[in-house]
């Protein structure tokens, strides 16, 4: 089956995610698509995440000392919700930071395959609701990290070899 990476547009950012050859909704509005898909958090719409499974979230014209700046949605099924934020910009090491949700710390040495993504943490997965108000804190601000979940450095797990 193909994929393709497609990108849409709303309020100032785009979103990317790779599509099999169905659409997962129609053209719509800039608002309209961002409601489609905090929507689909917030009833956790299977259909469409299983044609999703990562989405990525960045500024249109993020600040130019954070020239790399993004939200990483994943579905894990049947965990929930994993979430990455990344902040790249400047020469500097701690202008570099990239975070995972933590949504069960005792999982956080666990990981499963991903169809995308090489492996995914199975503690830092989160519910629907969560992840839709981490979506919502991040298109307010992307450069503060949302209160709505617990992070941790990326750096910090212990992610499985690639094979």
């Amino acid at each position: 089956m193909s994929t393709r990476l497609k990108v849409d547009s709303w309020w100032g950012f785009e979103m990317m995610y790779e599509l099999t050859t169905a659409e997962l909704w129609p053209r719509q509005s800039p608002l309209g698509v961002y409601e489609a898909v905090r929507q689909a958090l917030l009833t956790t719409d299977l259909g469409i995440w299983r044609k999703l499974s990562v989405l990525l979230i960045r500024p249109k014209a993020p600040p130019p000392e954070i020239p790399d700046l993004r939200l990483g949605i994943i579905w894990a099924d049947p965990y929930g919700f994993s979430i990455m934020w990344f902040r790249k910009g400047g020469e500097a090491i701690r202008d570099q930071r990239e975070m995972v949700s933590v949504g069960d710390a005792s999982r956080l040495d666990e990981f499963i395959d991903h169809p995308v993504e090489d492996a995914v943490c199975v503690g830092s997965c989160v519910s629907g609701e969560i992840a839709a108000r981490v979506l919502e804190d991040f298109a307010r601000n992307p450069t503060v990290l949302s209160g709505a979940v617990q992070w941790r450095p990326s750096s910090t797990l212990n992610y499985p070899l690639e094979g």
